[in-house]
């Protein structure tokens, strides 16, 4: 569909077959996402019982008991993390998105044609700008995803880190799942809005639809993309710093 608008052609019918074949293929992907986000939910788990092996293989037979304040600390925290996590996604992608806009509108004021059409932009500069914030901005949550289960696993011990870890896998997987199937339920209902599904083109439902798209789309490609990596990162740590806990 974005090949077909890029090369100019105007033909209604072949616009009409690439939007339904891009509907057909976003609902596959979303289908196939929810797959691979319960596949790492299962490795996650899967992590979760190695840690509390090797608790059991340093000689500490204490088992996890939901009466233990550590744990229920541990939980609430591991719950809210996933949440977190995203907002610093979302905030990254605002303020990147706020730095292309103001190269996009600089290079409309200084170069000459460009609004006509008789002039193409410097595409790469944008690019550029996208490339180097996409690095700056991930220092934060990488280190972040690090940090958090060393701190709470020196601080409150290795039960509080348990509870921790399943907090964050169950949430974590409850957000992926439900951003996985939302956004694309939010982009088809613009596309079918838009083909005069509902109302019209440019009525409230469409921009209402419209905005629906523009807040799912950076769900999709920052948020649902960096939770996973996220939740494997905690319990990886976790194995590697049980050692020093017990």
């Amino acid at each position: 569909s974005g090949f077909v608008e890029l090369s100019g052609d105007n033909n209604c019918n072949t616009r009409e077959a690439t939007d339904s074949l891009k509907l057909i293929g976003r609902t596959a992907k979303a289908t196939a996402k929810t797959y691979a986000i319960s596949s790492v939910a299962i490795a996650s788990l899967i992590l979760f019982l190695l840690y509390t092996q090797e608790i059991k293989n340093f000689g500490n037979a204490t088992l996890f008991n939901l009466e233990s304040f550590k744990i229920l600390i541990g939980l609430f925290i591991g719950g809210a993390i996933p949440c977190l996590f995203s907002s610093f996604a979302l905030t990254s992608v605002n303020k990147t998105g706020g730095k292309v806009v103001e190269k996009a509108r600089r290079q409309f004021r200084e170069i000459k044609g460009l609004i006509s059409g008789k002039t193409k932009p410097e595409y790469g500069k944008c690019v550029d700008v996208v490339a180097k914030a996409s690095l700056k901005e991930m220092i934060l949550p990488a280190m972040f995803s690090v940090i958090i289960p060393i701190v709470i696993g020196f601080v409150l011990g290795t039960q509080a880190l348990g509870g921790f870890l399943i907090g964050s896998i169950i949430t974590g997987f409850f957000i992926t799942t439900s951003i996985a199937t939302r956004e694309v339920a939010w982009d088809n209902a613009k596309k079918y809005i838009k083909k005069g599904g509902v109302n019209k083109k440019n009525s409230f439902v469409h921009q209402t639809a419209a905005t629906g798209d523009t807040v799912g789309n950076p769900y999709k490609g920052a948020v649902e993309m960096a939770i996973n990596p996220m939740i494997m990162v905690f319990n990886i740590v976790s194995l590697l710093i049980v050692g020093f806990l017990v």
